[in-house]
């Protein structure tokens, strides 16, 4: 029998941020790996992903800043955009980013643990490689991310076409720009372009917005996006055609009224799809044509009962970078265990509150129970931060938080919000959500004044009052102490009166 090109235990195939978490979560208990990867390193989150959208949210924050100033009392000199510079600099720092993840990889590829090919499976325990190589293998994890899709018409495009991967290599600002879709992606960097004087259209076939679901933070969402660009909802987009250089879209919108309009540039970002056909699973007797046919325990990340896990965006099931990162450790640990010990080693973890963040103005954020999957007699309230104190001085008032209760628990279970500071009233209620603490103790904790907070206190006073803890005064030691609140003090360990 000919020998294997590698024969290791852990095989990770993909080396964005799961594999790579993968592979070092594997080693750490004992298993030899080998990660395999053929397309260009980097991470989707330091090359096109998280950075550079953040670098280009950057300069269009401060172009923000500058053009309020004057209703502040501050007049500056006459904004100007420095599109060329501005791209530069999304372009080093990117490269910046990138250059630490590859020279990791650059090791160990020295080291003998790294393949840079495309690799599919051949046999249960065998992988192949694009030029032939063979690897055995004990367990596998699959981490080969996503690329963007291109749906028709737009597919038709070439040189106006780009999408997330693509529209960071421009040397300049487009002047006029069409973007496809409406979710995080395309609502990031869409209104970025619009706030560096870029004429931005949004195109979208239905009503969602960002990550949101919950109709009334949606409803104040559209409302701000449209300060600053246009949006079109519930569009049917009949062709795009492309000339000299420009890109033709006829649309009709959801009032049935017809357009035709020509953009210098078309980002689309209608989603990603996975490359999952061209992996071969079907020679290992996994049959699907989508990892959404596929059964994957999320505690696990196992496919099945096959020494197969899958971590990251390929999965389908939560696609965040922090996400990505978890789930790699649960992969490679588990493939581990079932490489070294055997199948009853295979764990379930306990995975993380989900918590989501869009980064465009105002901000959005969720976590927890989603409103489209809350129970019937869930408890809900809101606040707008329209007239929050704060909010006024610093010109940010604008966007709603909504929160939702369990009526029996009195524990806070999830949240939508768009407005300022959601990026962090976001951590503080997912971890609340984690903990899972009731609304009277979220209460008990101290707000400061005067702080973007208390509007987040004004919608838990509102929710604690639906709920029935219109009390919401200082944890008592009693023995009449509301029987909630000292089951949160059971689960973080004291009695009711310890620290009182």
């Amino acid at each position: 029998m000919t020998q294997p090109d590698y024969n290791v235990d852990v095989v990770i195939i993909g080396a964005g941020s799961a594999g790579l978490v993968a592979r070092r979560a594997a080693e750490r208990l004992g298993a030899t790996t080998l990660l395999c990867d053929g397309g260009t390193l980097g991470t989707t989150c330091a090359r096109v992903g998280c950075m550079p959208s953040k670098l280009l949210i950057a300069p269009a924050r401060a172009a923000r800043i500058a053009r309020k100033a004057s209703a502040l009392g501050v007049h500056a000199d006459t904004l100007r955009v420095d599109g060329k510079k501005v791209m530069q600099r999304v372009q080093s720092e990117r490269d910046r980013f990138v250059r630490f993840v590859v020279q990791d990889i650059e090791l160990l590829k020295e080291s003998g643990k790294f393949l840079d090919e495309y690799v599919h499976f051949n046999a249960p325990g065998v992988l192949q490689s694009a030029s032939g190589k063979t690897i055995h293998y004990k367990s596998a994890v699959i981490a080969s991310g996503t690329t963007p899709f291109v749906p028709p018409p737009y597919n038709q495009l070439s040189e106006t076409l780009y999408t997330s991967d693509t529209i960071f290599e421009r040397p300049d600002l487009p002047n006029k720009l069409a973007v496809i879709g409406a979710g995080v992606i395309a609502l990031e960097l869409g209104q970025a372009f619009a706030a560096l004087d870029v004429d931005v259209t949004v195109f979208s076939i239905d009503e969602n917005l960002s990550l949101l679901r919950d109709p009334e933070v949606t409803a104040a969402y559209r409302e701000a996006l449209e300060q600053d660009l246009r949006l079109f909802q519930n569009v049917k987009v009949h062709d795009a055609q492309e000339s000299k250089g420009r890109a033709t879209i006829t649309w009709t919108d959801a009032e049935e009224k017809d357009h035709k309009e020509s953009f210098d540039a078309v980002l689309v970002a209608a989603g990603r799809r996975t490359s999952f056909d061209q992996l071969g699973l079907s020679a290992i007797g996994i049959d699907a044509k989508s990892p959404k046919d596929l059964e994957i325990r999320a505690e696990r990340l196992q496919v099945g009962n096959h020494p197969i896990f899958m971590a990251g965006d390929v999965n389908g099931i939560r696609a965040l970078l922090h996400e990505a990162a978890d789930e790699g450790r649960i992969a490679g640990e588990n493939a581990a265990h079932f490489a070294l010990t055997g199948p009853q080693d295979v764990y379930k973890y306990q995975r993380h509150t989900p918590l989501s963040i869009a980064f465009t103005y105002p901000q959005t954020a969720s976590g927890g129970v989603s409103w489209s999957d809350l129970p019937d007699d869930a408890v809900t309230s809101f606040v707008s931060f329209a007239n929050q104190g704060r909010s006024r001085v610093d010109l940010e008032n604008h966007g709603l938080l909504r929160l939702y209760g369990d009526p029996e628990t009195k524990r806070l279970i999830g949240y939508e919000m768009c407005g300022p500071e959601a990026e962090h009233i976001a951590h503080m209620l997912s971890w609340s959500i984690q903990q899972k603490l009731t609304v009277g103790a979220i209460l008990d904790m101290p707000f400061y004044h005067p702080v973007v907070q208390e509007g987040l206190r004004t919608g838990l006073q509102r929710l604690a009052k639906a709920l029935g803890l219109e009390n919401n005064s200082r944890l008592r030691c009693e023995e009449g102490a509301p029987t909630a609140e000292r089951e949160n003090r059971k689960y973080e360990g004291r009695s009711a009166c310890e620290d009182a």
